[in-house]
């Protein structure tokens, strides 16, 4: 008798948590329409649009051997900063071959808008640039690390002092 009592009310709370469920999931129909949603009744189509049927052409703007020299300048720097805060933290190999392909890349652009004798100038710190990145081809434990700190210095000092861009007036290509 007892058993059957338990087993009455167990289906009894069963039923009603059932019955609960089904009531909440179903919602009311206010609740339901606030958060579906509804198609704009008053949108109005503006019939005096007209597209543009002829694209208006802009001139290509001319950059001159400055504003190049200036770009690939500046790219330089960034990238050469960027070998040397990886060489000194030594995260990453591959990262620090990418900054100094980049940069090899940037001296190249530089070269292209320059006179002879301020562009054998910039071809040396290319070569130095190049000794570096050879360097990364050996295995670690055969790269001069002394040699590779001396070159960096050399570089920034270099560039710094001879190839900013109020130094190079009358040096470029074209003037």
């Amino acid at each position: 008798m007892m058993m059957n009592y338990f087993s009455r009310r167990n289906g009894l709370s069963v039923f009603v948590l059932c019955l609960a469920v089904v009531v909440f999931l179903t919602g009311c129909e206010p609740l339901r329409k606030k958060f579906t949603r509804q198609k704009k009744k008053d949108r109005v189509v503006n019939e005096k649009f007209i597209p543009v049927l002829e694209p208006e052409e802009y001139p290509v703007k001319q950059y001159g051997p400055q504003d190049a020299y200036a770009q690939h300048y500046s790219l330089f720097k960034v990238w050469f900063s960027d070998f040397v805060n990886t060489y000194e933290q030594t995260i990453n190999e591959k990262r620090v071959i990418y900054n100094l392909d980049a940069a090899l890349k940037e001296l190249g652009e530089m070269q292209k808008v320059l006179k002879s004798p301020v562009q054998e100038e910039l071809a040396k710190v290319e070569k130095q640039v190049q000794f570096i990145r050879n360097e990364y081809a050996k295995p670690k434990a055969f790269r001069n690390d002394a040699r590779i700190r001396s070159e960096i210095r050399g570089i920034q000092a270099t560039v710094n002092k001879k190839f900013k861009l109020e130094m190079l007036k009358g040096s470029f290509l074209g003037e």
